[in-house]
């Protein structure tokens, strides 16, 4: 899933480049931005109902996984794990829609699926059964990464809490649960605080035609520029300007400052819970 994602998320800054760096195309003619892997056009009770599909996918793999008897081996164990990721290729995008789709509706929606697959994987780090299979595997004839695969996957269990009793790995699951919810909504707060700066047509420069087009200015002559990331990346990238760039960068940093303090704090104190 993970390489799934990369994959997607490579196309999509393909995309953007293409998008914003081609300046000698007229708009109306710029190539489609590539989206394969992400779903666009759907709508938040898609992503909502997709979501709950291929997380009960996933749970029923793992739960053959969680439930196998013989001998353990890296094909039985992992190659079974394997078929968990598969079961949540779908909603891999999820990730990525909380944080860009235009639609508030949409966002909340992959951003309240990002939270069940948070807990999910919480629950596969705690899984007893999980860490036993992998525990049992004979890495006496494993090749070289074969082995460092599974001694690392057994001692990252051990750091998660695995071998706690049920009581702790319990509170360790509430805690990454609480650490994820505070974190989404650290994240929707700075992206839901838009701010900007104006400058004078003139700190435009070097940036890209339709962008300057596209942005026209007011009748004292300035030109606003947000935040937002089809406003600020450009900015960042072309403008010849260094105040502008200083401006746009400060503000960009600043995003629910100092309303994010709170939030910020409050997850440092439960990592820290969670640490100890």
């Amino acid at each position: 899933m993970q390489r799934s994602l990369t994959a997607t998320l490579s196309l999509i800054t393909l995309g953007l480049l293409t998008a914003c760096g081609n300046d000698s195309m007229p708009i109306e003619e710029k190539p489609p931005m590539l989206i394969e892997g992400i779903r666009a056009t759907a709508s938040g009770e898609q992503i909502a109902a997709e979501c709950d599909v291929a997380l009960e996918n996933a749970k029923a793999e793992f739960a053959i996984l969680e439930a196998q008897t013989g001998p353990a081996t890296v094909e039985s164990v992992f190659g079974q794990y394997e078929k968990v990721g598969d079961a949540l290729t779908l909603i891999g995008d999820v990730w990525h829609l909380r944080s860009v789709h235009p639609d508030a509706e949409v966002r909340d929606a992959a951003n309240a699926c990002s939270e069940k697959q948070s807990d999910f994987f919480s629950q596969v780090g705690l899984s007893r059964p999980y860490y036993d299979r992998i525990a049992a595997i004979d890495t006496s004839n494993l090749d070289t990464v074969e082995r460092f695969m599974v001694e690392e996957a057994v001692a990252g269990f051990q750091r998660s809490g695995v071998d706690r009793d049920e009581a702790t790995r319990q509170k360790i699951r509430e805690l990454q649960n609480e650490i994820t919810a505070i974190g989404n909504e650290f994240d929707k707060n700075i992206r839901e605080d838009v701010r900007s700066v104006q400058v004078d047509a003139s700190e435009l420069e070097g940036l890209p035609q339709d962008y300057i087009d596209a942005r026209p200015a007011d009748e004292n002559g300035m030109v606003t520029i947000t935040t937002d990331y089809p406003d600020l990346y450009p900015v960042m990238t072309y403008a010849k300007s260094d105040e502008l760039r200083k401006a746009l960068r400060l503000k960009a940093r600043s995003r629910d400052y100092p309303a994010n303090k709170a939030l910020l704090e409050q997850l440092i104190a439960k990592r820290h819970e969670l640490a100890i």
